[in-house]
């Protein structure tokens, strides 16, 4: 593993994509150890003339990113724009145990009010935070998304090489909502043949569910260009039987055909359903959040929250970012 500082010169992205239910992103780091094989974020680092399989090897580290987070936040730009933070990497990575630059940027955050704020990782360093994630939950919207797609182990290995375990993450999701952040279970990317059987979702689901987690998301992969170098071989080695599978479905495209999406959809939405969580969208989600914001909740700097702030976080991430 080598950690190289990445000098940072802005931290906040914007997203101008209408489609996707947030307006804003903040990825601490670039890169990302867990080295999942379907991982669409491996483009990045291409940008940097590195080869994709780079991506978990060759960690950049923001330096000073809450400085220039603090120095440049206008909150009146948050102002019912949902944040959220690891689109295009884990903050909660091993990185983050040394370099804490993710617990910098929350620090940041949490002496403004009114913001709504998301964060997405398969990491239970997370709960090492809890301090600052209950601190912005008193006045503003705050929610964790804790990724998982599968509770078998062996599995998981195979997909997710250095991510935590599937148990951790579990009790991950338990000690969050114990501290009284609420958690969403992204089970994303579902993979055709590998992660998409009824009776794996149920498992999933139903663990997450009973751990606490109030919404669960889920959408299948993207193929995307830079993903191939990794997912591929992964699939001949392991799943030597679904390689022509994936050919057929995907070709040089970026998307599986309606029909199959679909099929998974129907799937995924039964086992939801059947686990007890709620049936509510993206975008009504992201639509709540805004409409609950009033005027005096509006971001700005402050420690304490207005009478009747909101409390429940809801930003939700889809299934690939703006870096």
């Amino acid at each position: 593993m080598e950690y190289r500082p990445l000098p940072c010169k802005s931290l906040l992205n914007e997203n101008k994509n209408p489609a996707l239910p947030f307006s804003w992103t903040i990825n601490p780091y670039r890169g990302c150890e867990f080295a999942c094989t379907y991982c669409y974020a491996r483009a990045t680092h291409a940008y940097l003339d590195h080869d994709p399989k780079d991506f978990e090897r060759r960690i950049y580290v923001k330096q000073g990113a809450a400085h220039v987070l603090a120095t440049s936040l206008r909150p009146e730009l948050l102002y019912g724009r949902p944040v959220t933070i690891g689109t295009a990497t884990d903050p909660y990575q091993g990185a983050e145990r040394h370099f804490r630059i993710t617990r910098g940027v929350l620090e940041v955050l949490s002496r403004y009010r009114g913001l709504s704020v998301s964060i997405t990782t398969k990491s239970p360093l997370v709960v090492r935070d809890i301090d600052l994630l209950r601190r912005i939950r008193e006045h503003s919207h705050l929610r964790v998304n804790v990724s998982l797609i599968t509770l078998r182990p062996g599995l998981a290995r195979i997909l997710e090489p250095r991510a935590p375990v599937p148990r951790r993450r579990i009790e991950t999701i338990q000690r969050l909502v114990e501290a009284g952040i609420p958690v969403a279970l992204f089970c994303m990317p579902i993979l055709p043949g590998i992660t998409d059987r009824a009776e794996d979702l149920r498992a999933v689901l139903g663990a997450a569910r009973a751990a606490g987690a109030s919404y669960a998301f889920g959408n299948t992969v993207h193929l995307e260009k830079p993903i191939r170098p990794t997912f591929l071989p992964m699939l001949r080695r392991h799943f030597p039987q679904l390689y022509g599978h994936y050919q057929d479905l995907y070709g040089g495209r970026r998307y599986a055909p309606a029909r199959e999406t679909e099929r998974i959809d129907r799937i995924f939405t039964l086992e939801r359903d059947r686990a007890g969580f709620p049936a509510e969208t993206e975008r009504t989600l992201d639509d709540r959040t805004a409409a609950l914001l009033d005027r005096e909740d509006r971001p700005r700097v402050g420690r304490s929250a207005a009478p009747g702030s909101p409390a429940n976080g809801t930003v939700v991430q889809t299934s690939f970012w703006p870096v």
